[in-house]
């Protein structure tokens, strides 16, 4: 009885991974070929120039100096890309112990084949430990944290506009 339920399952289990391969059912299956003209108004800033150097080293966007009317151009208005950093932990001598990093992008797309922009935000919010002896490193750890959170949202930038 039990070896028959076991192999019920397997045969149910086959058949599905059968069904979902034949009909040609992917996962986020991002076309790497299609290379989206991107046109970006943004304010000048230290992070704004991470997010540029993030979509010149990728392969899906070629960044326009001018809007362009072609089917494949895509203009996004930045209307907020910010950092903030708070005391998320307090010890008990009244220092910071935790800090929290609150990641928001918050912009309007337009896209030539859509009647209507495409208003999004983006949030991500990060922890780490903070120590009064090792500040540097502090500094360091807040870069890698703010490349990360920038990266992220550049990808659920990509995967919004791919699936458009």
């Amino acid at each position: 009885m039990k070896s028959q339920r076991i192999n019920f399952a397997r045969f149910i289990f086959i058949l599905f991974i059968f069904i979902t391969s034949s009909c040609g059912y992917q996962l986020n299956k991002i076309n790497k070929e299609t290379v989206y003209d991107l046109y970006i108004t943004l304010e000048e800033s230290d992070l704004n120039n991470l997010l540029l150097q993030n979509i010149k080293r990728g392969n899906n966007f070629k960044l326009l100096k001018e809007k362009s009317l072609s089917d494949n151009s895509i203009s996004i208005e930045v209307e907020e890309h910010s950092i903030k950093k708070y005391s998320a932990a307090i010890g008990q001598d009244g220092k910071t112990k935790e800090v929290r990093i609150e990641y928001l992008f918050r912009f309007t797309l337009y896209k030539e084949s859509e009647d209507r922009p495409i208003s999004k935000v983006f949030k991500s919010n990060s922890f780490y430990t903070y120590d009064d002896s090792s500040l540097l490193s502090m500094e360091d750890e807040e870069i890698l944290i703010t490349k990360e959170l920038v990266i992220s949202s550049l990808q659920n930038l990509t995967i919004l506009i791919f699936s458009l």
